[in-house]
């Protein structure tokens, strides 16, 4: 029994020394993991810097063109730049340092963005213009996929536009909604009661009907936020009145549509956007691109999600792969 007993222990002595071994190699591995996500994600990211900057082309001259992305939804955040890099604000940040930047000598708006509220539409246009006037530089628009709606407003301080044929375009127009509850309430026996100082004051209300006045109310509120883009779109594009209020009903155009009937300028993609700005501006070559962009946390998150399931993929061997 003295003898198993001393061989039991020595067992497990030895199967002691294999797991503390074996928690070291993976905790090590994990380590080294970790690092190697972290080292993958600092190397994407000096090149997209590198990218961005143009640090690929000759940069002595010192001179590039501005690029500003305006993408999804138009509004001013409650959230800071870091957590929200394509919100108004970050747009209008971007746009005030870029003012300031004696490098640059154009500036490119990339637009994919279906537009938003009217309010942060306003302001971009109008920080577009104060732009052109302060630094007298060539201003262009590039339309991705969409520049629709308060998109477009943004895009109609640009000198000239520039979209894809199959892009959507214009949906110039102001829209306003809310929901009847009433006939549900009833329903379910759910009483509201409200309490105002005014006569208009829940003239939103889910509750009830809206009356023939409230409708009435609501509708010149529209037409006066309407007329103000006709007015916007007039001087920008140099129409009539006649002819803005024909392309100004809420209709989405084609990119072929939208420059038969004086939307947009060129049908061409970003690239001849770009080269495009660089001419006009007096840039010879391939142009230094100049970005002023913050880089939002769900970019990072995105980015780090990617590299984690792609070396966890590799490490376990899943997918397929050349041998």
């Amino acid at each position: 029994m003295r003898q198993g007993g001393k061989i039991a222990s020595i067992r497990y002595l030895a199967y002691n020394e294999r797991m503390k071994r074996e928690r070291l190699v993976v905790a090590l591995l994990l380590a080294l993991f970790a690092f190697s996500v972290l080292l993958s994600i600092s190397s994407r990211q000096l090149e997209l810097t590198e990218a961005q900057l143009g640090l690929s082309t000759d940069v002595i001259s010192n001179k590039g063109i501005a690029v500003v992305q305006l993408n999804g939804t138009i509004s001013f955040s409650d959230n800071n730049q870091f957590l929200a890099p394509f919100s108004a604000e970050s747009v209008l940040s971007q746009i005030n340092t870029i003012t300031e930047d004696k490098r640059v000598k154009g500036l490119l708006i990339r637009i994919n963005s279906p537009g938003g509220t009217v309010g942060a539409s306003q302001e971009l246009y109008h920080a577009i213009m104060d732009f052109k006037e302060k630094t007298q530089l060539p201003v262009v628009a590039s339309i991705a996929d969409m520049g629709t709606s308060g998109a477009y407003y943004t895009a109609m301080a640009a000198d000239v536009i520039f979209a894809n044929p199959g892009s959507l375009v214009g949906s110039i127009g102001v829209i306003l909604s809310s929901f009847n509850l009433e006939k549900l309430a009833e329903r379910f026996g759910i009483d509201v009661n409200i309490y105002k100082s005014a006569a208009h004051k829940d003239i939103l209300s889910n509750w009830r009907q809206a009356t023939t006045k409230e409708k009435a109310v609501l509708n010149d509120l529209m037409t006066n936020v309407h007329q103000q883009f006709v007015r916007d779109l007039m001087k920008s594009r140099k129409m009539n009145r006649s002819q803005a209020e024909s392309v100004a009903d809420g209709r989405f155009f084609s990119g072929e549509q939208a420059k038969t009937l004086g939307l947009v300028d060129h049908l061409e993609g970003f690239q001849e956007a770009l080269n495009y700005t660089a001419k006009v501006a007096g840039i010879e070559g391939k142009p230094l691109i100049i970005r002023k962009a913050k880089r939002g946390i769900t970019n990072w998150m995105s980015l780090l999600r990617q590299e984690i399931t792609t070396s966890l993929l590799n490490a376990l061997h899943i997918g397929p792969k050349l041998q």
